[in-house]
C-alpha cells in the first residue's frame, strides 16, 4: 500500500468515524437530559407519593417516565402543524443545509 493511499484510507476512517460517533454522542446527550428532566418532574411527584418504599420510588419514576413521553408527544403534534412545518422548512433551507453533514445526519434519521 503506498503513502497517499494510506494516507486516503486514514482520513476516510476518520470521516466514517466522525459520522458514527457525532449522532452517537448527540444521542447520549439527548437522553442524558431527558433524564434530568425526568428527575425534575419527580421531585414534585415524590410529595404527593409515600416513597419510603421501592414501590413508590418506582410508581414516582414510572409516572416521571409517562409525564416526559406525554410531553414529548404533544411536542411532536405541534411539530406537525403547517405553521411549525414552513418554520423549520425555511429554517433548513436557509441556515442549516449550508453545514456540512446536516443533510446526510438527516437523511439517516429520516431512514430510521
Amino acid at each position: 500500500m503506498g503513502v497517499r493511499r494510506r494516507g486516503d484510507f486514514i482520513k476516510t476512517t476518520i470521516i466514517g468515524g466522525l459520522v458514527f460517533l457525532v449522532p452517537l454522542v448527540v444521542l447520549v446527550m439527548i437522553l442524558a437530559k431527558a433524564v434530568g428532566i425526568m428527575t425534575m418532574i419527580a421531585e414534585p411527584l415524590a410529595e404527593w407519593f409515600p416513597v419510603e418504599t421501592i414501590g413508590g420510588v418506582a410508581l414516582v419514576n414510572v409516572l416521571a417516565a409517562i409525564s416526559l413521553v406525554l410531553v414529548c408527544f404533544i411536542g411532536g403534534l405541534v411539530a406537525k402543524s403547517v405553521m411549525v412545518q414552513k418554520g423549520v422548512d425555511a429554517l433548513e433551507s436557509k441556515i442549516l443545509a449550508k453545514f456540512p453533514g446536516y443533510v446526510l445526519i438527516k437523511g439517516m434519521v429520516c431512514l430510521l
